[in-house]
């Protein structure tokens, strides 16, 4: 999965569309715009096959269940075709994984219907590898992929990257 990020927070929609057209030309699978974007870029893209990503809950996945779930909804009616939910990294350098699973699958609920995955929007996860150490990073990637999320993002850690993409397909530099 190729993806083209334009996440300047002070972006101006004519970037954001010039953004769009470069990713069309490039033959992404998404672009990745800030969430007051999503409508803009699925606009822009609607005449192509390259799909709306944003990032919810920023920074590091620490607003609550509720608000990501929330955020989740709103970039869905936007146009967005693939959610990238930050782990709560809080939660994990506490080693408290258990929790940050369950915080990540009450928001991924925004996504599902009772049949599967509501109009193909695909969830994914972003860890912030340079927060945890190995350990750490292996039990976060794990919970992420039982939770059904891909691709699983890891970043600030090629290394850990490069070590578990043997293990979990679903793992990606971001």
């Amino acid at each position: 999965m190729t993806v083209y990020y334009s996440l300047d927070p002070s972006a101006k929609i004519d970037a954001i569309k010039e953004a769009c057209a470069a990713a069309k030309a490039g033959g992404y699978d998404f672009i990745c715009v800030p969430q007051w974007f999503v409508s803009t870029a699925a606009e822009a893209l609607a005449d192509s096959p390259v799909g709306v990503a944003t990032i919810l809950s920023l920074p590091g996945g620490t607003t609550s269940s509720k608000s990501k779930y929330a955020e989740a909804k709103w970039a869905i009616v936007n146009g967005a075709d693939l959610l990238i939910f930050p782990v709560n990294m809080a939660l994990c350098a506490a080693g408290e994984f258990d929790k940050a699973k369950g915080d990540l699958d009450s928001a991924l609920v925004a996504c599902k219907t009772a049949n599967g995955r509501k109009r193909g929007v695909k969830p994914a996860a972003l860890v912030d590898g340079g927060e945890l150490d190995a350990d750490g990073i292996k039990k976060t990637v794990s919970f992420c992929a039982a939770a059904g999320v891909a691709p699983i993002f890891v970043a600030h850690n090629e290394e850990a990257v490069n070590a578990l993409k043997n293990e979990f397909e679903a793992v990606q530099a971001f």
